[in-house]
């Protein structure tokens, strides 16, 4: 995609809607004074955080045509969440806590930055994982078990993440 102008004001719009229903919200007022600071506020927070704001090629696995792919993956992701949470509750509960803690390297197939940051954040907030480092497309994960450890290189959330790469960057993935 080009360069457009008027796109980098345009990406802003969703978050500017959101930042501001949420500024109602916590106002409690319809007052126009009330209205008009929210938009004030609105737009600082929005420049102070311009630089946030992923760059104009990272966004293609969190495209329009890919929702349906993203609410799979959070789906999943909670269910993973759900399974690992009973698991390490068993580990913890368990009167000799069997725990082999490993730290795992492995290297990934996104390409993108932001798709390779939310599988490393996905890992994080898995319960028994947490991810140590990310540097280009090496992922260092420390593992409660043996088993998460061994699981990781092949883990289903990373391929859903790999299916919606593929799909943002020109439909060749789907």
């Amino acid at each position: 995609m080009e360069y457009m102008p008027g796109m980098r004001h345009a990406r802003q719009l969703g978050p500017a809607v959101l930042l501001f229903g949420f500024w109602v919200a916590i106002a409690g007022s319809l007052h126009w004074q009330h209205l008009l600071f929210g938009v004030g506020v609105v737009l600082l927070v929005l420049r102070a955080n311009r630089d946030l704001t992923f760059a104009e090629g990272e966004m293609t696995a969190f495209r329009l045509r890919n929702l349906p792919r993203l609410a799979a993956y959070l789906y999943f992701l909670l269910l993973d969440l759900v399974k690992a949470n009973v698991q390490v509750a068993a580990i913890v509960l368990h009167p000799q806590l069997p725990i082999e803690p490993h730290l795992v390297l492995f290297r990934t197939a996104l390409q993108g930055e932001a798709p390779r940051t939310l599988l490393a954040n996905s890992i994080t907030i898995t319960p028994g994982t947490l991810t140590v480092d990310l540097h280009d497309d090496v992922l260092v994960v420390h593992a409660l078990t043996r088993e998460a450890a061994a699981s990781l290189p092949e883990a289903a959330m990373e391929q859903r993440l790999i299916a919606m790469e593929r799909s943002g960057s020109g439909g060749r993935g789907s």
